[in-house]
């Protein structure tokens, strides 16, 4: 649990900074509103963030909170939010977050 704990606080502060970076990104693109409804959509996904057992089982064998390649992943992640994929849920997230750690998105 205590790992699992630690995996969901690292994917939520992503959101926060990487919410907090798209506002940044938003204001000098401030005709492009994609920024602020990724902002938005993070900030949503943010509120309440559980893993799901099953989403932890996916995740677990990568997880590695220092790690380059966990780091990498969920800012990558989170970046792609609202522009390459839309989540609706955790587990839309988790699958998201899973490709890029598994397909080659991140290195």
């Amino acid at each position: 649990m205590l790992f699992r704990d630690a995996a969901e606080r690292s994917i939520q502060l992503g959101f926060l900074s990487t919410a907090n970076w798209r506002d940044r990104v938003g204001k000098a693109w401030g005709d492009d509103s994609r920024n602020a409804e990724a902002s938005k959509r993070l900030r949503e996904l943010n509120s309440g963030f559980r893993l799901t057992d099953s989403d932890w089982v996916l995740l677990e064998g990568h997880f590695d909170a220092a790690g380059p390649k966990w780091l990498h992943a969920v800012r990558e992640t989170n970046r792609q939010i609202g522009f390459v994929h839309k989540p609706a849920d955790a587990t839309e997230y988790v699958a998201a977050l899973l490709s890029n750690l598994t397909n080659g998105g991140v290195h």
